[in-house]
């Protein structure tokens, strides 16, 4: 985290005097790999302080971002009936649960991003308290764009109707299951915590996938397929008190659906094409791209 001066004035002004801050920052932001492996020890209270602070910051920053791309769109005079999608791809875990960065874990800090819908000439102001899948942006852009494209193979226009959170606003609700979210371990983090710290795979589970299904104020966890973690997000949103061992028939009831919907991934991913392949190594470009991204070695 670096953001520029102005936001961590206003975030983390210590930053900008405290040498043994600033040191304590210099030495994560030099070493990519604390980003994205597990603790093996607890953060400090300074480390857990500078971390959080710049978060901040840095959101601060993105939204000063949204701010100029609203003002573009007043000048141009079509801000009120253009659609504007504000999502998060992921959240990040700062140790909440002895994780950090964004992988390996379903937990809240991870899965529940931002998304707001902004189209003041078709959407009304509000908030929608269900819980809804990202993947449906995907579909409420193509139900706004008008008519779908005859080439597009595997999908309805019947489906993307259904699927844009324009009917959940609407109260019809498509995806009365809840939603679901899966989370693969990454091969590249894998492979450097083996080399780094091999003890930390097996303590903190780095090969396991795990599968999540948030239904209202209820959420259950999967594990290598098998269901272990239950929370009531209402009244624990950190999750920090597992009620599966007393919720037996509960959990049997909401991994069934988990379940049905992970079979159905499954067979979405074989049926739906890829595309052309791609040819990684004759693109030096996008294989920067991707290593800077940290997806490949």
């Amino acid at each position: 985290f670096w953001p520029p001066r102005e936001h961590i004035a206003q975030f983390a002004p210590y930053l900008l005097e405290d040498k043994k801050a600033q040191a304590t920052l210099n030495a994560w932001n030099r070493e990519a790999y604390r980003w994205a492996a597990p603790l093996a020890e607890p953060l400090s209270e300074l480390e857990s302080r500078i971390i959080n602070d710049l978060y901040d910051a840095e959101v601060h920053y993105q939204d000063s971002y949204l701010g100029q791309l609203f003002a573009a769109l007043e000048r141009r005079g079509n801000r009120e009936n253009t659609l504007t999608v504000i999502v998060g791809d992921h959240g990040d875990g700062f140790g909440e649960h002895g994780y950090f960065g964004h992988a390996f874990v379903a937990y809240q800090e991870l899965l529940h991003v931002p998304l707001l819908l902004h189209w003041p000439t078709q959407i009304k102001p509000g908030q929608h308290e269900d819980p809804v899948s990202t993947r449906r942006v995907y579909h409420t852009m193509l139900a706004a764009a008008g008519p779908l494209p005859e080439n597009i193979k595997h999908l309805t226009p019947a489906e993307v109707r259904k699927l844009s959170l324009r009917e959940s606003l609407a109260g019809r609700e498509a995806e009365k299951e809840g939603a679901y979210a899966e989370v693969y371990p990454p091969l590249n983090f894998v492979k450097t915590i083996q080399h780094r710290q091999p003890e930390l795979l097996e303590q903190f589970r780095c090969l396991s996938v795990r599968r999540a299904l948030v239904q209202g104020q209820e959420k259950l966890i999967s594990i290598d397929n098998r269901p272990e973690e239950l929370y009531n997000l209402q009244t624990d949103y950190p999750e920090s008190t597992n009620l599966a061992p007393d919720a037996i028939a509960r959990v049997a009831a909401l991994n069934n659906q988990l379940d049905r919907l992970a079979t159905l991934a499954e067979l979405q991913r074989e049926t739906i094409s890829s595309g052309a392949a791609l040819d990684l190594e004759a693109d030096e470009g996008l294989l920067q791209h991707l290593r800077g991204l940290g997806y490949i070695d």
